[in-house]
């Protein structure tokens, strides 16, 4: 952040030299008005120069308190980096189908929850066994609704999933395996998360299971 504003100053400074340099005051029609403009531009140049001070400063005060501080490093701006399942995530398992709760939080490279925008596409399938893949379902989640599911609680910070498994989950399945896919347009790739969320069956499910 500190290398973007300080490039941005001295572009500033370096295209208001210019302007001040090439405006000259002469007896052709308009000279107050150039002379004017001129001692308004050198009023903002020596205001830019103030602040490309103060941002030098900053970046060195961060330096000393942080020796290994690195200013090519990103990794200590609040930019999503991880992903992790978040407590309260779930398959409920109903009459042989169910239904998907996933809880997804991200982080900066700090652990601090980071919002992240989306669009994301979330796969899951679980294992028969026999040990064959069953695919459960495919969706595509986008921005809008990737938004609306920040969820805020007693948990913690998190994305809420919930989405319906409209086939038959296997007999005796455990787990299954989601993985999600999640966009974000301050990242060069997408994050991605591989999770096994357990099935939590209903009480119909277990009093019909011998």
């Amino acid at each position: 952040m500190v290398k973007i504003e300080c490039s941005g100053i001295m572009f500033g400074l370096a295209a208001l030299v210019f302007a001040g340099c090439s405006a000259k005051v002469g007896p052709q029609s308009g000279a107050v008005e150039q002379a004017t403009e001129i001692s308004r531009l050198r009023g903002e140049v020596a205001r830019l120069e103030i602040e490309l001070e103060d941002v030098q400063s900053d970046a060195e005060g961060t330096e000393l308190a942080n020796p290994s501080f690195d200013r090519s490093d990103l990794q200590s701006l609040p930019i999503p980096r991880t992903l992790l399942t978040a407590r309260g995530s779930v398959v409920r398992s109903e009459g042989g189908t169910g239904t998907l709760r996933w809880r997804i939080r991200s982080q900066d490279s700090r652990s601090r929850f980071v919002q992240i925008t989306g669009p994301a596409t979330v796969d899951v399938i679980a294992i028969d066994v026999d040990g064959g893949a069953i695919d459960l379902g495919h969706w595509s989640i986008d921005r809008t609704d990737w938004r609306n599911g920040l969820r805020e609680g007693l948990m913690g910070t998190a994305y809420a999933v919930d989405l319906p498994i409209e086939v038959a989950l296997p007999e005796g399945a455990q787990n299954v395996l989601a993985r999600l896919t999640l966009e974000d347009p301050r990242l060069e790739k997408p994050l991605q998360l591989e999770s096994e969320i357990p099935i939590l069956a209903a009480k119909s499910d277990k009093e019909a299971r011998p």
